[in-house]
């Protein structure tokens, strides 16, 4: 497991490691096809089913990860301060 780190590498690879699925070789992989986080993040699950022994299954079930919607997520009808 990947301990929390000043170290920008290890950062990028703990935030990735944060998915279901991966662990830090894949981590790894995903970083040298991509290059950084967010291009993992905001990737297609067909790009993320390309990443070497990811496989599709694994891919669907992170993107299912990301695109759900949150249940901390504000009802539309309650404003913040940032929303005057």
């Amino acid at each position: 497991k990947i301990k929390k780190s000043n170290d920008l590498e290890r950062q990028q690879l703990s935030s990735l490691c944060s998915l279901p699925g991966i662990g830090e070789k894949f981590a790894v992989r995903m970083l040298t096809k991509f290059g950084t986080p967010l291009k993992v993040f905001s990737a297609t699950t067909a790009e993320l089913a390309k990443v070497e022994g990811l496989g599709e299954a694994r891919a669907k079930k992170i993107k299912k990860t990301l695109d759900t919607k949150s249940k901390f997520l504000k009802a539309s009808n309650q404003k913040t301060l940032h929303d005057s």
